[in-house]
C-alpha cells in the first residue's frame, strides 16, 4: 500500500534506510521536546511559581533519563538513585505543590508520604517479578526506573503512567514498521516511551483518572 504513495520507494530507499539510526534519534528527541514543552505550560499558566520550577526541574529529569537511556542502552544506578532520595524527601509535599496524595482517606502530608512510597515500593516489586520471570522482555534499569516514577506520580497516576507508556510505545512501533528493519526498531529503549508517560502522569494523571471514573459512573448508570 505505501509502496504506491508518490516517491515513497526512493525516499525510502534513500533517506530512511541510509539515516535509519539519526531518523529514530530525531524523531524521538522531536518528541520528548514536545511533551515537556506542551506540559510545562501548561502546568505554569505562563505563570511563575515555585511549583512550576519544581515540575520544570523534574520534566527535564526524565528528558535526560531518557536521552542517557537512548544513548547507552541502559539507565545507570547514577541517575536512578538520586532522583529515589529526592523524591522520598519531595513526597510530604505534594499537596503543596498542587497534587493530591490520599491514603485511605488520609489527604495532608503523611497520606501523601505513604501515597507515593508505597506506590514507588509496590510498582518495583512488581516489576521485578516480571523482569525475573520474562527477564528478556525488560532491562532491570526499566524496573528502578517505574519505580521512581511510582514515587513520583504516586497512585494511581502511576497506573496512567504504566498504560501510556505501552500504548504509546506500541504506536510507535506499528508507526514505524513499514520504515525501520525490525531489528533496528527492537533496540529502541523503553524507558524513553517511560520518562513520556511519567510526564503524562505527572500532569495529567489526576484529570485522567478523573475523566475514567466519570465514564465508568456514566456507563454503569445507563
Amino acid at each position: 500500500m505505501l509502496q504506491k504513495i508518490p516517491f515513497y520507494n526512493y525516499i525510502h530507499a534513500n533517506i530512511l534506510r541510509r539515516n535509519s539510526k539519526r531518523f529514530v534519534q530525531a524523531v524521538l528527541t522531536i518528541l520528548l521536546i514536545i511533551f515537556s514543552i506542551s506540559f510545562l505550560l501548561i502546568r505554569m499558566k505562563f505563570t511563575f511559581s515555585i511549583e512550576c520550577l519544581a515540575m520544570a526541574v523534574i520534566t527535564m529529569y526524565l528528558v535526560m533519563i531518557a536521552m542517557v537511556d537512548h544513548k547507552n542502552k541502559l539507565i545507570p544506578n547514577s541517575m536512578i538513585y538520586p532522583g529515589v532520595v529526592m523524591l522520598i524527601f519531595l513526597a510530604p509535599f505534594w499537596p503543596d505543590l498542587g497534587s493530591t496524595r490520599i491514603f485511605f482517606g488520609i489527604s495532608n502530608s503523611t497520606g501523601s508520604f505513604l501515597n507515593s512510597t508505597i506506590s514507588g515500593i509496590s510498582t518495583y516489586i512488581l516489576l521485578l517479578c516480571f523482569y525475573l520471570a520474562y527477564p528478556n522482555r525488560m532491562g532491570g534499569g526499566d524496573v528502578k526506573y517505574m519505580g521512581m516514577l511510582g514515587l513520583l506520580t504516586g497512585f494511581p497516576n502511576i497506573v496512567v503512567v504504566w498504560c501510556s507508556s505501552i500504548l504509546i510505545a506500541g504506536i510507535y512501533s506499528i508507526t514505524m514498521i513499514p520504515f525501520r528493519k525490525k531489528n533496528v526498531l527492537d533496540k529502541i529503549p523503553f524507558g524513553i516511551f517511560l520518562s513520556i508517560g511519567g510526564i503524562l502522569g505527572l500532569f495529567l494523571g489526576e484529570e485522567m483518572v478523573l475523566q475514567y471514573q466519570n465514564l465508568v459512573q456514566n456507563t454503569g448508570s445507563n
